[in-house]
């Protein structure tokens, strides 16, 4: 049996993955290569506040109910006071996620950004 080499275009004939052809035949690397770190970039940004968002909504549940758990060994409230801090944090952290991701989806610019997409007409 004989094993095929995949190319991938980076060999003699044809362009690489971050290089293009220009109509005259010659090869665009540096641009095509500017333009993809730039929205990797942008991308990266996006991902970045998302991720922020998601670790401020595991510690805005996670403190308060920790929080209610010791007091609760504090008072011998068990378990009403880490069902408090359960309720409180979980609010609190719905909140300030949801903000955070709203505030993304605003920002983003190009044509995988929410806000960019057209309504179908209606009628």
């Amino acid at each position: 049996m004989t094993k095929r080499a995949h190319t991938d275009g980076g060999g003699q004939g044809g362009a690489g993955p971050t290089e293009q052809r220009k109509g005259n035949g010659q090869r665009d690397a540096p641009d095509a290569l500017s333009r993809t770190a730039s929205g990797l970039q942008k991308e990266l940004q996006k991902s970045g506040d998302l991720l922020t968002a998601s670790w401020q909504l595991v510690a805005s549940i996670l403190l308060p109910t920790l929080l209610g758990w010791w007091l609760d060994g504090k008072f011998g409230a068990r378990p009403w006071l880490m069902l408090t801090g359960a309720i409180i944090g979980i609010a609190v952290g719905l909140f300030g996620f949801i903000r955070t991701a709203l505030a993304s989806g605003r920002s983003s610019d190009g044509p995988s950004g929410w806000r960019d997409r057209q309504r179908p007409p209606s009628g």
